[in-house]
């Protein structure tokens, strides 16, 4: 009756161990799932924001371009500081 008794209450302790470690490990990654939700709620709403975006630009009437007659000439982009002094300057 003795070993029947220990053997019940290992059999119980066991199963309890097993229990826990599963409940540990559930836990684990349900802490990761709640990690990462904010970041899937921003990529979601950023999706979201694009495709609303995508649409409303699909729905304005598109701008023409004028005519290459009317168009303004292009001008070379100019730095904001001067060009730097060569050793052939007087000024370097």
């Amino acid at each position: 009756m003795d070993s029947t008794i220990i053997l019940i209450v290992l059999a119980l302790f066991g199963v309890l161990a097993i229990f826990v470690w599963s409940l540990q490990s559930f836990l684990q990654q349900l802490r990761g799932l709640f990690d990462e939700l904010p970041a899937f709620f921003a990529s979601f709403h950023r999706a979201r924001r694009a495709m609303r975006d995508q649409s409303n630009q699909a729905s304005r009437p598109s701008r023409t371009a004028p005519p290459a007659s009317e168009e303004a000439p292009q001008l070379p982009a100019q730095s904001a500081h001067p060009p730097a002094p060569t050793p052939e300057e007087d000024n370097f």
